[in-house]
């Protein structure tokens, strides 16, 4: 007899304090709009009269140190501290790991990985069971076909002297903000304070807009990311906001058949992106990418093949 999920326990990475706080958003949202009950907690908040039976929690390793622990729940942990998880059966918790980019680690061990759906694998590791999954927009399907209805009006507000970057600037990304300078483009970055009360923090609505007033999109990777075959959730945002994103990453341009502005020079595949923005077929080309993101990669999708994994690979059902 399998165990009944009755509720989904986010926990941990409240909203812009973290990089994974957008992850833990992605799939607090999508739980609630597919009608789970959802929660979101984290270390701070007072859980003495919650009920936490019959929960699936999410949860990533660094921030879980007063997560509830009971045998009748079912624990998803981004990565797993070494012993966090002794007290319960090995059975209920599964180690949450990015596809492809943690392949590299998992394969050179040995663990065989078997594809479930739409980007989404399994294995069972040396301790615990593997789910292995990629990030999404923070859009709903019908918010990206909301915007390929008004692609044309979308493409009408696009700036060609501002560059508006939404998230992390790492060393090698500096070469955008050289590259806004040289031609004469105002450079604006927001996003990626992680601090709740930053000035920089901006809502959904507020990076959708950014990214569409912008010149170009930018989405590009960092070393550690490409040579592990990252996939991040800024390509998928940029495009289903409507823009053209800008990847150095193969990896990430073949998963989308080859039709992102690619270049592994950062200066150069912005200069391609500017070009792009000539062209008479662009918008045809982001439609399509657009139709793609919507219908395999927002959180919606990710939360039914987490559950699917569940029903099938799990003594839960949820």
């Amino acid at each position: 007899m399998k165990t009944k999920i009755n509720k989904i326990i986010i926990w941990g990475h409240k909203l812009h304090s973290h990089t994974h706080s957008y992850i833990h958003s992605g799939y607090y949202e999508a739980f609630k709009k597919l009608g789970y009950p959802t929660y979101w907690f984290d270390n701070s908040d007072d859980i003495s009269n919650f009920d936490f039976s019959n929960s699936l929690f999410i949860t990533e390793h660094q921030v879980s140190e007063k997560i509830p622990l009971k045998d009748d729940c079912l624990y998803f942990s981004h990565f797993i501290s070494s012993n966090k998880f002794d007290n319960l059966p090995k059975d209920n918790i599964i180690e949450l790991k990015c596809s492809y980019r943690d392949f590299h680690d998992d394969l050179a061990k040995n663990i065989v990985i078997n594809n479930l759906e739409n980007h989404c694998f399994y294995s069972k590791g040396p301790k615990f069971k593997i789910f292995y999954t990629i990030w999404a927009t923070d859009l709903f399907p019908e918010e990206i076909q909301n915007n390929i209805n008004h692609l044309e009006e979308i493409s009408e507000l696009r700036n060609e002297k501002k560059l508006n970057f939404v998230g992390s600037i790492y060393y090698n990304l500096e070469n955008i903000v050289f590259w806004a300078n040289k031609n004469n483009i105002k450079y604006c970055r927001k996003g990626a304070s992680f601090d709740i009360n930053s000035i920089y923090n901006c809502s959904k609505q507020e990076n959708q807009e950014l990214i569409q007033n912008s010149v170009i999109a930018p989405a590009f990777v960092v070393p550690e990311h490409l040579e592990k075959n990252y996939v991040n959730c800024r390509t998928f945002k940029n495009i289903s906001y409507g823009r053209m994103p800008l990847t150095n990453s193969l990896f990430i341009n073949k998963i989308f058949n080859n039709k992102l502005i690619f270049d592994e020079d950062i200066q150069k595949c912005c200069d391609k992106g500017l070009e792009f923005e000539k062209r008479e077929d662009k918008l045809k080309i982001i439609k399509e990418l657009m139709e793609i993101v919507r219908d395999k990669h927002t959180y919606i999708n990710r939360v039914k093949s987490l559950c699917n994994y569940v029903n099938k690979f799990t003594n839960f059902q949820i």
